[in-house]
């Protein structure tokens, strides 16, 4: 898209952009075709505080971009909200090389029973 188009398009969508001045315009022009009054505030507040790559698994979490596929998995990680743990990391998709397969197993074993319930 050419930069007049994003330049209109960020001024209609948000008249006062002086207010806005600390957000990275590639982040504005990220949120700008999903900002609606209701959802105005949310999206500006995550474009403050989340960099480029999570603001766009925020929008693809709530069904606002699609997901694009890049023919290879990547998990997609974020730090969660209440703890600043990392979130969206499983066990299987962690590296478990030099680990012998009956380590793997019984790890594993132990996840599932305390995910889903049951003696460990």
């Amino acid at each position: 898209m050419s930069t007049v188009y994003h330049s209109i398009k960020l001024v209609e969508t948000f008249p006062d952009w002086r207010k806005l001045v600390d957000i990275p315009v590639s982040k504005l022009i990220m949120i700008a075709p999903h900002t609606t009054e209701k959802n105005k505030m949310a999206l500006i507040v995550a474009a403050r505080a989340l960099g480029r790559g999570d603001l766009r698994h925020e929008l693809i979490t709530h069904g606002l971009e699609p997901e694009k596929q890049t023919g290879v998995y990547l998990p997609k990680t974020y730090l969660c909200k209440d703890c600043g743990g990392v979130k969206g990391v499983q066990w299987d998709g962690l590296c478990h090389c030099g680990w012998t397969k009956d380590q793997i197993e019984y790890l594993g074993k132990i996840i599932d029973k305390i995910e889903f319930g049951g003696d460990i």
